[in-house]
């Protein structure tokens, strides 16, 4: 059996890489908060960020049809994607 031991590498870059994303993930929460507005607050308070827990996890068939796209779009308003990735380089 062989055991893969962490590098040095690996252990100093790990909470350094784990802050980055979360604060990516926080970045582009806002950026959707900020499109989406109340379908966004409502579906967030409904699932995790990070973690499943049970409840989310037993609930996931029922997520679709809060999602904010689904619930803008019930709502009459179309979503504008190109805003999200506005200064993103388009290939």
């Amino acid at each position: 059996m062989l055991i893969q031991w962490p590098t040095i590498a690996t252990l100093i870059m790990f909470p350094i890489l784990s802050v980055v994303y979360y604060r990516l993930a926080m970045r582009e929460e806002r950026i959707v908060e900020a499109q989406f507005d109340d379908a966004y607050r409502a579906y967030r308070e409904q699932v995790p960020a990070f973690i499943p827990t049970a409840e989310s996890w037993a609930n996931r068939h029922r997520r679709n049809d809060r999602s904010p796209v689904v619930v803008a779009e019930k709502n009459g308003q179309a979503p504008d994607f190109e805003s999200v990735f506005e200064g993103s380089e388009k290939s």
